[in-house]
Protein backbone atom coordinates (compact mmCIF):
# COMPACT_ATOMS: atom_id res chain seq x y z
CA UNK A 1 0.00 0.00 0.00
CA UNK A 2 1.58 3.00 -1.25
CA UNK A 3 0.20 5.07 1.99
CA UNK A 4 1.93 3.36 4.28
CA UNK A 5 4.29 4.54 6.50
CA UNK A 6 6.90 2.53 8.37
CA UNK A 7 8.81 4.10 11.40
CA UNK A 8 11.22 3.46 14.43
CA UNK A 9 12.94 5.12 17.61
CA UNK A 10 15.39 7.64 16.93
CA UNK A 11 18.62 8.08 19.08
CA UNK A 12 19.68 11.02 20.94
CA UNK A 13 22.47 12.23 18.33
CA UNK A 14 20.76 13.91 15.23
CA UNK A 15 22.15 11.72 12.55
CA UNK A 16 22.42 8.27 14.93
CA UNK A 17 20.03 5.74 14.20
CA UNK A 18 18.74 7.72 10.76
CA UNK A 19 18.69 4.60 8.78
CA UNK A 20 15.92 3.11 11.87
CA UNK A 21 14.01 6.29 11.81
CA UNK A 22 13.48 6.81 8.43
CA UNK A 23 10.10 6.87 6.90
CA UNK A 24 9.68 3.75 3.67
CA UNK A 25 6.74 3.93 1.71
CA UNK A 26 5.81 1.51 -0.78
CA UNK A 27 5.09 1.79 -4.39
CA UNK A 28 3.86 -1.92 -5.89
CA UNK A 29 6.35 -3.82 -4.49
CA UNK A 30 9.17 -1.87 -3.94
CA UNK A 31 10.09 0.51 -1.04
CA UNK A 32 11.89 3.60 -0.79
CA UNK A 33 13.21 5.80 1.65
CA UNK A 34 11.65 9.41 2.34
CA UNK A 35 14.82 10.39 3.20
CA UNK A 36 16.29 10.04 -0.87
CA UNK A 37 14.47 13.44 -1.11
CA UNK A 38 15.52 15.09 2.15
CA UNK A 39 18.84 16.07 3.02
CA UNK A 40 19.76 18.59 6.10
CA UNK A 41 22.13 20.60 4.13
CA UNK A 42 19.19 21.43 1.22
CA UNK A 43 16.81 22.63 4.28
CA UNK A 44 17.15 26.35 5.22
CA UNK A 45 15.32 27.81 8.24
CA UNK A 46 14.38 31.32 8.71
CA UNK A 47 16.29 32.53 6.02
CA UNK A 48 16.09 36.32 5.52
CA UNK A 49 15.52 36.90 1.93
CA UNK A 50 13.30 39.16 0.62
CA UNK A 51 12.08 38.29 -3.26
CA UNK A 52 11.32 35.02 -4.77
CA UNK A 53 13.89 35.03 -7.64
CA UNK A 54 16.46 36.07 -5.14
CA UNK A 55 14.96 32.80 -3.52
CA UNK A 56 14.91 30.82 -6.17
CA UNK A 57 18.57 30.98 -7.64
CA UNK A 58 19.86 30.66 -4.05
CA UNK A 59 17.80 27.09 -3.40
CA UNK A 60 19.13 26.44 -6.82
CA UNK A 61 22.36 27.42 -6.78
CA UNK A 62 22.78 24.53 -3.74
CA UNK A 63 21.21 22.04 -6.03
CA UNK A 64 23.76 22.84 -8.91
CA UNK A 65 26.77 22.76 -6.77
CA UNK A 66 25.40 19.01 -5.82
CA UNK A 67 25.37 17.77 -8.99
CA UNK A 68 21.28 17.29 -8.88
CA UNK A 69 20.60 19.79 -11.47
CA UNK A 70 22.14 21.02 -14.42
CA UNK A 71 22.87 24.76 -14.39
CA UNK A 72 19.87 25.36 -16.35
CA UNK A 73 17.18 24.19 -13.99
CA UNK A 74 17.03 27.90 -12.34
CA UNK A 75 15.57 29.27 -15.78
CA UNK A 76 12.98 26.76 -15.88
CA UNK A 77 12.23 27.70 -12.62
CA UNK A 78 11.86 30.74 -12.99
CA UNK A 79 9.85 30.95 -15.77
CA UNK A 80 6.82 28.13 -14.42
CA UNK A 81 6.34 31.07 -11.85
CA UNK A 82 6.56 33.71 -14.59
CA UNK A 83 3.22 30.89 -16.47
CA UNK A 84 1.89 29.83 -13.22
CA UNK A 85 3.05 30.78 -9.71
CA UNK A 86 2.99 28.03 -7.68
CA UNK A 87 1.53 29.02 -4.10
CA UNK A 88 -0.47 26.85 -2.75
CA UNK A 89 -2.06 28.93 0.42
CA UNK A 90 -0.93 28.54 3.65
CA UNK A 91 1.81 30.98 3.30
CA UNK A 92 3.04 27.41 1.44
CA UNK A 93 4.84 27.41 -2.31
CA UNK A 94 5.82 24.82 -4.11
CA UNK A 95 8.03 25.72 -6.94
CA UNK A 96 9.49 23.43 -9.59
CA UNK A 97 11.24 23.39 -13.04
CA UNK A 98 11.68 21.24 -16.21
CA UNK A 99 12.54 17.89 -15.47
CA UNK A 100 14.89 17.09 -17.93
CA UNK A 101 17.05 19.30 -15.89
CA UNK A 102 17.25 17.01 -13.08
CA UNK A 103 19.85 15.02 -12.72
CA UNK A 104 18.65 13.32 -8.97
CA UNK A 105 15.46 14.06 -7.28
CA UNK A 106 15.54 15.88 -4.03
CA UNK A 107 13.01 18.66 -2.43
CA UNK A 108 14.40 21.41 -1.05
CA UNK A 109 12.94 23.68 1.53
CA UNK A 110 13.13 26.83 3.44
CA UNK A 111 11.18 28.80 5.45
CA UNK A 112 11.89 32.68 5.86
CA UNK A 113 12.06 34.63 8.38
CA UNK A 114 9.64 37.11 6.98
CA UNK A 115 7.04 36.23 4.35
CA UNK A 116 7.55 37.27 0.75
CA UNK A 117 5.14 38.18 -2.41
CA UNK A 118 4.36 35.22 -4.29
CA UNK A 119 2.12 36.32 -6.78
CA UNK A 120 -0.80 37.71 -4.88
CA UNK A 121 -0.15 35.48 -1.86
CA UNK A 122 2.21 35.83 1.32
CA UNK A 123 4.40 33.26 1.85
CA UNK A 124 6.61 31.86 4.22
CA UNK A 125 7.04 28.17 3.38
CA UNK A 126 8.90 26.78 0.30
CA UNK A 127 9.30 23.19 -1.03
CA UNK A 128 11.45 23.46 -4.67
CA UNK A 129 10.17 20.35 -5.70
CA UNK A 130 12.97 18.54 -7.77
CA UNK A 131 11.43 15.43 -9.17
CA UNK A 132 11.31 13.21 -12.00
CA UNK A 133 8.88 11.40 -13.63
CA UNK A 134 9.79 9.71 -16.38
CA UNK A 135 9.04 6.04 -15.90
CA UNK A 136 6.67 4.21 -14.03
CA UNK A 137 8.07 3.64 -10.73
CA UNK A 138 9.50 7.40 -10.31
CA UNK A 139 5.23 8.64 -10.92
CA UNK A 140 4.33 6.20 -8.34
CA UNK A 141 7.21 7.49 -6.15
CA UNK A 142 6.28 11.01 -6.72
CA UNK A 143 2.48 10.48 -6.55
CA UNK A 144 3.30 8.26 -2.68
CA UNK A 145 5.76 11.80 -1.71
CA UNK A 146 2.69 14.05 -3.10
CA UNK A 147 0.25 11.93 -0.51
CA UNK A 148 2.60 12.49 2.63
CA UNK A 149 3.35 16.13 1.86
CA UNK A 150 -0.18 17.10 2.07
CA UNK A 151 -0.12 15.76 5.62
CA UNK A 152 2.32 18.34 6.44
CA UNK A 153 0.54 21.38 4.88
CA UNK A 154 -2.85 20.58 4.95
CA UNK A 155 -3.82 23.16 7.73
CA UNK A 156 -2.38 26.07 9.36
CA UNK A 157 -1.32 24.67 12.37
CA UNK A 158 0.68 21.77 10.47
CA UNK A 159 2.46 24.24 8.40
CA UNK A 160 3.28 26.97 11.90
CA UNK A 161 4.90 23.65 13.28
CA UNK A 162 7.63 23.59 9.98
CA UNK A 163 7.56 27.74 10.29
CA UNK A 164 8.10 26.91 13.91
CA UNK A 165 11.79 24.63 14.01
CA UNK A 166 15.17 26.59 14.73
CA UNK A 167 16.94 24.63 12.68
CA UNK A 168 17.62 22.27 9.11
CA UNK A 169 18.65 19.29 11.54
CA UNK A 170 15.73 19.31 13.65
CA UNK A 171 13.56 19.65 10.51
CA UNK A 172 14.89 17.00 8.57
CA UNK A 173 14.48 14.78 12.07
CA UNK A 174 10.43 15.69 11.39
CA UNK A 175 10.10 14.67 7.88
CA UNK A 176 12.23 11.06 8.54
CA UNK A 177 10.32 10.23 11.62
Amino acid sequence: DSDRILSGKAGSDPFSGMRQTERKITVGKKRFSVRAFFEPDLIFTHLEIDDKPALLKFLCDRLVRKGYVTRKYVKTVLDREAFTPTSIGNGVAIPHGDQNEINEARVVIATLEKPILWDSEQVDVIFLLVVKMTNDFEIRRTQAFYKQYIKLVGTDEQVNVLRNFQTNVDFYKYLIK
